[in-house]
């Protein structure tokens, strides 16, 4: 009874989502971004400790504990759920990824973190006709180091996947072929320089300029995250068992999409000056809920 509990509100949850309008696009583009954190679970079931059936069981001196990783697709516009997941944190975030990328439609250009890049996934990406752009580390290769050095604020590279790639690609039966990356600059006011990887390579279409706001919009899964756990108190399950925290998970990223649903629709009956003006308290949103 209780799974079935939990497909019914990843359904209503699609449900209620499914035409909800994004209120800002960049460039054409619905933006999107994901990212996923790891939840403290009640770690007294034996299923939920049992590596086959739960989550992972760590264990200290005092005792055990248990962790989820929850990983969510997220409408940087709305701060709507499109798609939320929960898993051992055993399970990688691209991985997770990977299972929500079929929530993507044509027009959706998807923002992630420096936690995402990989050659596969950039790979995958243009494979799957996904617009991307990802944070990465100044050190990630070669190339990168060279255009962090150059002070130029846009170059497109060719990356050959090399030996050491090959079994990533072939697990994901993903062809090994070259493919062009776009690395964009950007100054922070704190002067600190990061660093974009995007398949957007038209640099006229999609000045380098405009990028800075573009990933900034990233932030948006960030506050859903925290109106989850602060405001819905995610992590203070009441059930015990893989299902029940499946099941509470699940009804509480609904009541998430509810509240913001409900802010939303309150923001645009004040018009659209107050609606870019001000913004909603999805606290007090979710309370009235």
């Amino acid at each position: 009874m209780q799974e079935a509990e939990a497909f019914l509100l990843t359904d209503l949850n699609q449900c209620i989502v499914a035409d909800a309008p994004t209120t800002a696009r960049w460039h054409g583009y619905r933006v999107l971004t994901a990212d996923s954190t790891t939840l403290m679970l009640p770690s007294m079931h034996p299923d939920t400790r049992s590596a086959d059936l739960g989550f992972n069981c760590y264990h200290y001196p005092g005792g055990h504990y248990s962790l989820a990783r929850g990983a969510g697709l997220c409408d940087t516009a709305t701060g709507l759920m499109l798609r939320a997941d929960i898993a051992s944190d055993a399970r990688g975030e691209r991985d997770m990824l990977v299972e929500q990328l079929a929530e993507l439609k044509r027009d959706d250009l998807l923002v992630l973190d420096r936690g995402y890049p990989a050659y596969w996934l950039f790979a995958l990406l243009n494979q799957c006709g996904h617009a991307f752009c990802m944070q990465l580390s100044a050190s990630f290769n070669a190339a990168v180091k060279r255009f962090v050095a150059s002070g130029r604020t846009s170059t497109i590279m060719t990356i050959n996947p090399d030996q050491s790639q090959h079994q990533a690609f072939k697990q994901r039966e993903i062809p090994v072929n070259a493919f062009s990356l776009r690395l964009v600059r950007v100054l922070l006011p704190s002067g600190q320089i990061e660093v974009l990887a995007t398949n957007l390579l038209d640099e006229a279409a999609f000045p380098a300029a405009d990028f800075a706001a573009l990933y900034h919009r990233r932030w948006r899964i960030e506050e859903a995250f925290r109106h989850l756990k602060s405001c819905l108190k995610l992590e203070q399950f009441g059930g015990e068992t893989p299902l029940a925290i499946q099941q509470e998970f699940h009804a509480a990223i609904l009541l998430h999409n509810l509240a913001t649903l409900a802010a939303m629709d309150a923001l645009s009956q004040r018009g659209e000056s107050d609606a870019l003006t001000f913004g909603a308290n999805l606290t007090h949103a979710s309370h009235l809920i």
